[in-house]
């Protein structure tokens, strides 16, 4: 189908609420009967929203995303055995209590993120999470309660009483992030301490260039100064910052070529200039 799931709520299959550590409680979705057998959950092409406790407390599964997601719904994978998931960059919205209590042990948020709801990461093994700065709601203050690594959380938006006391603040400019007057292209890299970008240029190493697959050896001489300004230049073309270069967003203005410059004295001259 397409659109959005169906809200399905849970009901208690047994007198007991904990069984060998596991709450009893199974979704109300058709296929909740067969919580125990399913393995792989796939969701088409077309989905916008997973709904309330659709795989609530499923006890192996593994998870495919489409990237027409809009919203992981409110405990729609709440104490199910989900140990791994890729979140596509369309998701929007994880509703409370989406994650909690799930096995995931390496998570990355997309920038497309806005709304985290209340208890969603709740008891995550994490080793450490990053909040991309497109957040701009994180709701109650339970959020973090028992995740053991450390939140990476965008100074822009206030982290702190949501549950842990392993916050750290970072800022993100031009799509660069800083940690202690450090710099680094990804959430990923911040948080590992790698690709460190050098401060004083707001730029990257060639070291970085070359894992990044941009060039190699002599290459790599990438620093330039034209006009005071420092600028990074690649195959023939003139970046103004590492973000720029990332995106192809190349200086025009700054790279040309003399096609034809006869100056005879004492008549009017033009030169043909050519732009890449």
């Amino acid at each position: 189908g397409t659109g959005d799931m169906y809200d399905w709520h849970f009901f208690d299959t047994q007198e007991t609420l904990w069984e060998g550590g596991r709450s009893t409680y199974q979704t109300l979705a058709p296929w909740g009967e067969y919580s125990a057998e399913i393995n792989h959950i796939s969701i088409s092409d077309g989905i916008t929203y997973i709904g309330d406790h659709s795989f609530y407390n499923m006890a192996a599964i593994s998870a495919d995303l489409p990237d027409t997601l809009k919203q992981i719904g409110p405990q729609s994978f709440q104490y199910s055995n989900l140990q791994e998931l890729s979140i596509p960059s369309s998701v929007t919205t994880i509703g409370f209590a989406a994650l909690d209590g799930t096995h995931i042990s390496a998570l990355e948020l997309p920038d497309s993120i806005t709304s985290i709801g209340d208890v969603a990461f709740r008891g995550l093994p994490l080793t450490n999470l990053v909040i991309p700065d497109s957040v701009t709601s994180i709701e109650g203050n339970r959020v973090f309660l028992r995740v053991s690594g450390t939140i990476y959380c965008p100074t822009t938006l206030f982290c702190a009483d949501k549950g842990s006391e392993n916050i750290v603040p970072y800022e993100r400019k031009g799509g660069v992030y800083i940690l202690d007057g450090k710099y680094y292209l990804s959430g990923a890299d911040m948080a590992a301490g790698t690709n460190e970008c050098q401060k004083e240029l707001n730029e990257c190493k060639r070291d970085v260039l070359e894992s990044k697959g941009f060039c190699q050896g002599s290459d790599c001489d990438t620093f330039i100064q034209s006009d005071g300004k420092y600028m990074l230049k690649y195959n023939g073309k003139t970046y103004q910052s590492i973000n720029d270069l990332l995106k192809g967003n190349y200086d025009k203005r700054r790279i040309y070529t003399l096609e034809e410059a006869n100056f005879v004295a004492g008549k009017v001259n033009s030169v043909k200039i050519r732009y890449r």
